[in-house]
C-alpha cells in the first residue's frame, strides 16, 4: 500500500514539475516576443496550471484578442466556481479578468475587484501589486496614477525587485516622463545587469531624444 502512494505521490509530483518548467518556458517565450510558441504551451498546461489563464488571457489582450480573452478567462471564473475556489485561490486570473473588464470600459467594476483582491492581502503581496499596475498601466483605460501608487506599495516588500523598476519606468514613459522612466530602468539594470527589456527601453529613450 505504501508502495502504492509512493508511486502516486511521484507521478503526481513528477506532472506538477513539468507543468511548473512548461510555464516557466511559456514566460520565457513571452518575454521574447514568440507570441505563437508561448500561445500553445501556455494552452497545454491550462489543466494543470491555473495560472497560465492568466497569462494566456494577458497575451490576447496584448495581441488585441480580447474577444479570445474574454472567453478564456469566463471559462477559467467558471472552473472556480464549479470547483469551489475562491479569487484568494487564484488571484492573477482574477487580475486578468479585472483587465478584460477595464479594456471594455468598465473601470468601477474592474478597479473594485482589484481592490477587493488587494485589501484581502492588505496590501503585501508584490507581485499582485505589479500584476495589477501592470494592468493600469497597460490598458487603453487605465489609470497610470494608480499604477505608480500600487508600484510603491511593492517597493516596501520587494525594493530589490528589478521588474518592479521596469514596470516603474513603463508607468513614466506613458505620462511621457522620460528622465524618471531612465532613473527606473537604470535602476532596474543595477539589479539585473541581463534585463534585456531594460536595456531596449533606455535605448529607445536615447533614440526619442535624439530625435
Amino acid at each position: 500500500m505504501r508502495r502504492i502512494f509512493l508511486l502516486i505521490s511521484s507521478s503526481t509530483f513528477l506532472t506538477f514539475t513539468i507543468a511548473a518548467q512548461t510555464l516557466d518556458e511559456a514566460k520565457q517565450l513571452i518575454y521574447h516576443e514568440k507570441w505563437n510558441s508561448a500561445e500553445d504551451a501556455l494552452k497545454k498546461i491550462l489543466t494543470d496550471q491555473p495560472d497560465a489563464y492568466y497569462y494566456l488571457g494577458e497575451l490576447y489582450m496584448k495581441e488585441n484578442k480580447d474577444q479570445d480573452a474574454g472567453t478564456l478567462l469566463q471559462k477559467a471564473i467558471d472552473l472556480e466556481e464549479k470547483n469551489n475556489f475562491s479569487e484568494k485561490d487564484h488571484p492573477l486570473v482574477s487580475i486578468a479578468w479585472a483587465h478584460w473588464l477595464l479594456n471594455q470600459g468598465k473601470k468601477d467594476e474592474a478597479a473594485k475587484k482589484i481592490d477587493d483582491l488587494l485589501s484581502a492581502t492588505k496590501y503585501k503581496n508584490p507581485d499582485l501589486l505589479m500584476a495589477s499596475a501592470k494592468m493600469y498601466i497597460t490598458s487603453p483605460n487605465g489609470d497610470i496614477n494608480k499604477a505608480l501608487e500600487l508600484l510603491d506599495k511593492a517597493k516596501k516588500r520587494a525594493k530589490k525587485n528589478a521588474n518592479l523598476y521596469l514596470l516603474t519606468g513603463d508607468a513614466y514613459r506613458k505620462q511621457l516622463d522620460g528622465s524618471n522612466a531612465f532613473k527606473m530602468y537604470t535602476q532596474a539594470l543595477e539589479l539585473d545587469p541581463s534585463l534585456a527589456e531594460a536595456h531596449h527601453k533606455l535605448g529607445e529613450i536615447f533614440k526619442s531624444q535624439n530625435n
